[in-house]
Order: C-alpha cells, then structure tokens, then sequence
C-alpha cells in the first residue's frame, strides 16, 4: 500500500472543516441560582442557681451585703435591655422584700438590688431608669453584669430563713 499524502492531508482538512462547523452550531443554556442564609437575633442569658446571692448569716441586726454575676450573650450588634424584677411585693425600683418561712412570711426584711457595690445605681424593672441597655457583642462573647444585694431594712428580726426570687429578664 502506497501512501498518497495529498489525500491524507485533504482528508485532514475535511475532517477538521466538520469539526468547526460541529462546533460552530453548539448552543449553550444557562441558568442561575441564589444562596441565601437569615441571621437572626439571638440572646442567650445565665442565670440561676449559679447566680444566687446568699447574703450569709446575721445575728446582729447589721446590713448584709452579697454579689453575684448574671451574663448574657447576644448576637453581634443586637441591642438588648436587662431588667430585674423581685417577687416578693417587688416594685421595678430595684427593692424587694426577703420573707420568713414562720409566720406565714409576715416578718420580713427588705433589701435592694443594684449595679455596684456602694449601691448607688438600682437595679430594675423600669425602661431608661434602672435597666441596662447594651449591644451584642457576639453570641460566642457573654457580657458578664454584677448584681449586688444590700438589706435596707433591720435584720434585727426573729431567727428563720428569709427569702426572694428575683426574675431577670433580657429584651432584645
């Protein structure tokens, strides 16, 4: 068999025509779609039985004094507000009554709840006075606040186990 070059090379040239044409005709579709993801507003708060305030033992009739931390987490830039409310006929000034379990809780002792230890700025229930308003600072970043509990009234009272819960509340 003999090699015949110019009909391989037009034989080439043939084929590589089809390609171009082949090619030359192709369409093509396109398309699109979106990712989306909401980041919403979070705010997680701890308090609890870690954060109680035990305000130790009184014999004396002196003021007792005692602190604790509350924290709070909440997604970067959330602004949010901390409120404190005592239950025991508690106003949102910041004052609450710690009551005996004799007596049915007829004697009682009052205290009240504030952001420092001289207990000087209250702590409450009553927007733009004595809450706290803050902003976020990352869900991962927990903020902690200080919560101090000062007797404003006589401790002079008869011996028993005296009490209150305090409901904290974050807005956000």
């Amino acid at each position: 068999m003999q090699f015949n070059k110019p009909l391989m090379t037009a034989t080439l040239i043939t084929i590589s025509s089809f390609a171009t044409i082949s090619s030359a005709n192709a369409e093509t579709a396109t398309g699109e779609f979106e990712i989306g993801l909401v980041v919403q507003s979070v705010c997680n708060l701890t308090a609890g039985s870690s954060s109680n305030i035990d305000l130790g033992n009184v014999g004396d009739g002196s003021v007792k004094t005692g602190t604790n931390n509350i924290s709070v987490a909440c997604s970067t830039g959330t602004p949010y507000k901390i409120g404190f409310l005592a239950r025991n006929d508690g106003g949102a000034g910041g004052v609450g009554v710690l009551k005996g379990t004799k007596n049915d809780g007829a004697i009682s002792i009052i205290y009240k709840l504030t952001k420092d230890v001289a207990g000087v700025t209250p702590w409450g229930n009553t927007a733009g006075t004595n809450t706290m308003d803050a902003t976020g600072t990352g869900f991962l970043a927990a903020v902690s606040y200080p919560v101090y509990a000062t007797t404003t009234g006589s401790t002079d009272v008869v011996p028993d186990t005296y009490s209150d819960m305090v409901d904290v509340t974050v807005t956000y």
